[in-house]
């Protein structure tokens, strides 16, 4: 099982590794201020709140406590069931 930090850091360098491999390539300067032009109207929109990314985390740490063998369900219920009970409060707070 792995820890919050860990999977954090797993989720935020798989996000990054996302995010250079779909950059262009290209080095001249109007291809470079004409892509800053469209990417800011489109980061204004999609900005990506920690409300979000918490629901993203606990969703990815519930359904691996769901995927834990029968040995070690008993040590993770308690887990699972604190989980699904944050998420239903954040849910009601939204």
């Amino acid at each position: 099982m792995e820890s919050s930090g860990e999977l954090m850091r797993r989720l935020a360098m798989n996000e990054a590794s996302d995010d250079d491999s779909q950059e262009d390539v290209s080095d001249s300067p109007a291809d470079e201020s004409s892509r800053k032009r469209s990417a800011e109207p489109e980061s204004a929109k999609k900005k990506i709140t920690k409300k979000e990314r918490l629901a993203v985390v606990m969703d990815a740490l519930t359904e691996s406590l769901k995927t834990v063998s029968e040995e070690d369900r008993g040590k993770y219920e308690y887990k699972s069931q604190r989980l699904a009970f944050e998420k239903e409060q954040a849910e009601e707070k939204r």
